[in-house]
């Protein structure tokens, strides 16, 4: 009857071990069935430049029959594909003085010439360009690094450039510092007409881009407005890296420092020992989360953030806590095509 009894007691404390810990849920880094669904965050500065032209247009610098619709209007490239994961929109906002060929500080100005009815310089231009970086055909194995560039409007009070002449470039790097241009395109347009450059990704990089503008008069080429774009962190696929910060911690899913880490097939995975004396480590740390719920169900994994595959190790500072729906369908399938 005893040795009956030891027998239960020992499955028993096996039981707790491993309960909220099925073995789905152990394999931390890959699995490749999983889909990721993309929602990453989209930086935009338009409502900022708008409203920089309205108060341009509301001092007299600008016509009311300038629209704010077209400073927006979407690129030609885009619609080539079926489906389009965009990544940043950046808006420049330019003046330029016609009688000098100097551009002007649109910030300034505004904060010099204070009421609407104060005396106005004349012959003032004001350029947008609008510079887009997206992924055309996104988690797929056609996918298209694309970055357009266009200037979508020429506001003021006198003579327009006859046409535009926009010069991109598309970088890459394989640790996030150092970057080489990949891709450069010079283009002379008309205004609303895009420059595009469409790289087809097959291979873990960061990339960042640029674009300058120059608007083009009969006798002069002024400098209409230039800016960047980046870093973005995509794998073979032409999927952003997620970005994540613990709530609790404050731990970061801080970026890999290369994108040509080695696969091997020694693995790091953590014991059932070690998973839990990590959960005690990180309760008393930074204060307790629920790792599993009442019903047994995990809402919190373990994830190795260089992965074990990737050369990662079971340090702590190599740890952190992920939702389990965003480790199983975000961060996993990432590195699935990393």
């Amino acid at each position: 009857m005893k040795r009956v009894m030891s027998l239960v007691l020992f499955v028993a404390l096996l039981l707790t071990m491993f309960v909220g810990t099925p073995v789905q849920a152990q394999n931390e880094d890959y699995d490749t069935d999983l889909t990721y669904e993309s929602n990453p965050e989209v930086t935009s500065n338009l409502d900022e430049i708008k409203e920089k032209i309205s108060e341009l247009q509301r001092r007299g610098y600008i016509g009311d029959e300038s629209s704010l619709n077209e400073i927006n209007l979407p690129g030609q490239q885009q619609a080539s594909y079926d489906n389009v994961e965009l990544l940043a929109e950046t808006y420049v906002l330019v003046g330029l003085d016609t009688d000098t060929n100097k551009t002007i500080d649109i910030d300034q100005l505004i904060l010099d010439n204070g009421p609407a009815d104060t005396e106005k310089p004349l012959n003032l231009v004001f350029y947008t360009l609008k510079i887009t970086d997206f992924i055309g055909n996104p988690n797929t194995t056609e996918a298209d690094f694309v970055h357009s560039a266009a200037v979508t409007s020429a506001l003021g009070c006198c003579s327009f450039p006859k046409d535009y002449t926009i010069n991109s470039s598309v970088y890459q790097s394989t640790d996030g510092t150092i970057y080489a241009e990949f891709a450069k395109k010079i283009e002379t347009v008309k205004i609303r007409e895009d420059v595009n450059i469409v790289t087809r990704i097959n291979t873990t990089f960061y990339w960042k881009s640029d674009a300058t503008a120059y608007a083009n008069f009969k006798d002069a080429s002024n400098l209409a407005a230039s800016g960047t774009e980046g870093p973005f962190l995509l794998n073979k696929k032409g999927v952003k890296y997620p970005e994540y910060t613990d709530n609790n911690s404050k731990l970061v899913l801080t970026k890999p420092a290369s994108t040509t880490w080695t696969k091997g097939n020694i693995g790091c995975g953590l014991t059932p020992t070690e998973r839990i004396k990590y959960r005690d480590y990180y309760d008393t740390s930074y204060g307790s989360i629920t790792w599993v719920d009442n019903l047994g169900r995990v809402k919190y994994e373990i994830h190795h953030i260089r992965p074990c595959n990737y050369g990662g190790t079971n340090i702590y500072d190599n740890l952190i806590p992920l939702p389990y729906d965003f480790h199983r369908k975000v961060v996993t399938p990432w590195w699935s095509s990393y």
